[in-house]
């Protein structure tokens, strides 16, 4: 159940989320999602190689 809420959370994270959780059966609150997204360990993020600054924002 935590492996598919978590599959859920990554792909849709908060209100939406909880509307699909609810659709499976499986009811978790969109609090609930963000913190199994929280708690998801992170990629490490290799060197940056390319930088580019956006000048129009």
């Amino acid at each position: 159940m935590r492996q598919t809420l978590t599959s859920i959370a990554l792909a849709l994270a908060g209100r939406a989320g909880s509307r699909l959780a609810i659709a499976f059966g499986a009811p978790a609150a969109n609090d609930t999602l963000l913190r199994l997204l929280r708690s998801f360990p992170e990629q490490p993020v290799g060197q940056v190689r390319v930088l580019c600054v956006d000048d129009f924002a």
